[in-house]
Protein backbone atom coordinates (compact mmCIF):
# COMPACT_ATOMS: atom_id res chain seq x y z
CA UNK A 1 0.00 0.00 0.00
CA UNK A 2 2.62 2.24 0.70
CA UNK A 3 4.62 1.58 -2.54
CA UNK A 4 1.07 2.33 -4.29
CA UNK A 5 0.48 6.08 -2.58
CA UNK A 6 4.17 6.91 -2.82
CA UNK A 7 3.33 6.68 -6.45
CA UNK A 8 0.21 8.90 -6.60
CA UNK A 9 -2.44 5.94 -6.91
CA UNK A 10 -5.90 7.15 -6.76
CA UNK A 11 -6.93 3.74 -5.82
CA UNK A 12 -4.73 3.41 -3.00
CA UNK A 13 -5.48 6.80 -1.91
CA UNK A 14 -9.16 6.00 -1.97
CA UNK A 15 -8.94 2.39 -0.06
CA UNK A 16 -7.18 4.29 2.51
CA UNK A 17 -9.42 6.55 3.31
CA UNK A 18 -12.02 4.99 3.31
CA UNK A 19 -10.17 2.91 6.33
CA UNK A 20 -9.30 5.93 7.72
CA UNK A 21 -12.60 7.61 7.97
CA UNK A 22 -15.27 5.11 8.46
CA UNK A 23 -13.15 2.02 10.21
CA UNK A 24 -10.45 3.77 12.35
CA UNK A 25 -13.08 6.81 12.97
CA UNK A 26 -9.99 9.07 11.90
CA UNK A 27 -12.14 11.43 9.59
CA UNK A 28 -10.25 14.22 8.70
CA UNK A 29 -6.82 11.82 7.30
CA UNK A 30 -9.81 9.75 5.73
CA UNK A 31 -11.30 12.42 3.94
CA UNK A 32 -8.07 14.23 3.21
CA UNK A 33 -7.14 10.75 1.35
CA UNK A 34 -10.71 10.48 -0.45
CA UNK A 35 -10.17 13.89 -1.42
CA UNK A 36 -6.60 13.34 -3.05
CA UNK A 37 -8.37 10.24 -4.81
CA UNK A 38 -11.10 12.16 -6.26
CA UNK A 39 -8.58 15.20 -7.65
CA UNK A 40 -7.31 12.06 -9.54
CA UNK A 41 -11.12 11.79 -10.91
CA UNK A 42 -11.26 8.49 -9.45
CA UNK A 43 -15.14 8.12 -9.84
CA UNK A 44 -16.49 6.21 -6.80
CA UNK A 45 -13.83 9.04 -4.78
CA UNK A 46 -15.40 11.56 -6.27
CA UNK A 47 -19.39 10.71 -5.12
CA UNK A 48 -17.98 9.54 -1.15
CA UNK A 49 -15.93 12.99 -1.51
CA UNK A 50 -18.88 14.74 -2.49
CA UNK A 51 -21.03 13.26 0.03
CA UNK A 52 -19.47 13.54 2.84
CA UNK A 53 -18.42 16.98 1.76
CA UNK A 54 -22.13 17.42 1.83
CA UNK A 55 -22.86 15.55 4.84
CA UNK A 56 -20.96 18.24 6.40
CA UNK A 57 -22.30 21.22 5.29
CA UNK A 58 -20.33 22.08 2.73
CA UNK A 59 -22.40 22.12 0.22
CA UNK A 60 -21.18 24.31 -2.54
CA UNK A 61 -17.87 21.99 -2.60
CA UNK A 62 -19.41 19.26 -2.36
CA UNK A 63 -22.43 20.06 -5.46
CA UNK A 64 -19.17 20.84 -7.26
CA UNK A 65 -17.72 17.67 -6.88
CA UNK A 66 -20.78 15.82 -7.41
CA UNK A 67 -21.18 17.54 -10.77
CA UNK A 68 -17.70 16.64 -11.85
CA UNK A 69 -19.56 12.83 -12.42
CA UNK A 70 -22.38 15.14 -14.65
CA UNK A 71 -25.60 14.34 -12.89
CA UNK A 72 -27.28 16.93 -14.36
CA UNK A 73 -27.05 15.44 -17.96
CA UNK A 74 -27.75 11.60 -16.79
CA UNK A 75 -27.99 10.50 -13.22
CA UNK A 76 -26.16 6.50 -14.61
CA UNK A 77 -22.57 7.47 -13.76
CA UNK A 78 -23.44 9.07 -9.71
CA UNK A 79 -26.06 6.03 -9.45
CA UNK A 80 -23.03 3.11 -10.72
CA UNK A 81 -20.29 4.80 -7.78
CA UNK A 82 -23.86 4.94 -5.62
CA UNK A 83 -23.76 1.41 -5.91
CA UNK A 84 -20.47 0.43 -5.89
CA UNK A 85 -19.56 2.39 -2.46
CA UNK A 86 -23.03 0.98 -0.63
CA UNK A 87 -21.35 -2.30 -1.74
CA UNK A 88 -17.88 -1.78 -0.76
CA UNK A 89 -19.32 -0.41 2.83
CA UNK A 90 -21.38 -3.44 3.18
CA UNK A 91 -20.68 -4.90 6.57
CA UNK A 92 -18.94 -1.29 7.34
CA UNK A 93 -20.58 0.73 10.50
CA UNK A 94 -21.23 4.20 8.54
CA UNK A 95 -21.85 6.72 11.83
CA UNK A 96 -24.69 8.79 11.33
CA UNK A 97 -22.84 12.27 12.83
CA UNK A 98 -25.62 15.10 14.43
CA UNK A 99 -24.21 17.35 11.50
CA UNK A 100 -24.97 14.78 8.87
CA UNK A 101 -28.34 15.08 9.56
CA UNK A 102 -28.39 18.72 9.88
CA UNK A 103 -27.01 19.00 6.13
CA UNK A 104 -29.54 17.00 5.17
CA UNK A 105 -32.31 18.76 6.52
CA UNK A 106 -30.66 21.72 5.43
CA UNK A 107 -30.75 20.35 1.67
CA UNK A 108 -34.16 19.22 1.79
CA UNK A 109 -36.05 20.05 -1.50
CA UNK A 110 -39.58 22.11 -1.81
CA UNK A 111 -42.78 19.58 -1.13
CA UNK A 112 -43.47 19.57 -4.60
CA UNK A 113 -40.14 17.59 -5.45
CA UNK A 114 -41.81 13.98 -4.31
CA UNK A 115 -38.87 13.56 -1.45
CA UNK A 116 -39.78 10.55 -0.46
CA UNK A 117 -39.75 8.71 -4.07
CA UNK A 118 -35.87 8.31 -4.31
CA UNK A 119 -36.69 6.76 -8.09
CA UNK A 120 -38.03 10.43 -9.01
CA UNK A 121 -35.63 12.84 -9.19
CA UNK A 122 -35.06 16.82 -10.40
CA UNK A 123 -32.21 18.82 -10.50
CA UNK A 124 -33.79 20.45 -7.11
CA UNK A 125 -33.88 17.05 -5.33
CA UNK A 126 -31.15 14.72 -6.64
CA UNK A 127 -28.35 15.79 -4.26
CA UNK A 128 -31.00 15.38 -1.52
CA UNK A 129 -32.00 11.53 -2.46
CA UNK A 130 -27.99 11.05 -2.83
CA UNK A 131 -27.71 12.50 0.74
CA UNK A 132 -30.58 10.60 2.09
CA UNK A 133 -29.17 7.42 1.03
CA UNK A 134 -25.59 7.81 2.15
CA UNK A 135 -26.77 9.14 5.05
CA UNK A 136 -29.41 5.62 5.66
CA UNK A 137 -27.20 3.51 3.35
CA UNK A 138 -30.69 3.22 1.66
Amino acid sequence: MKKCLDNNNPNAYYIKGIIRYFVLNHSDVGLRHIGKAADASQKEATYMYAMLLLCRGKTEEGTAYLSHLEWAKDTTMAEACWKKIKTSLHGTKVARKNCYIISLRNMKPPSVCHSRDLNNTCETCFIYKQMLKFIFMV
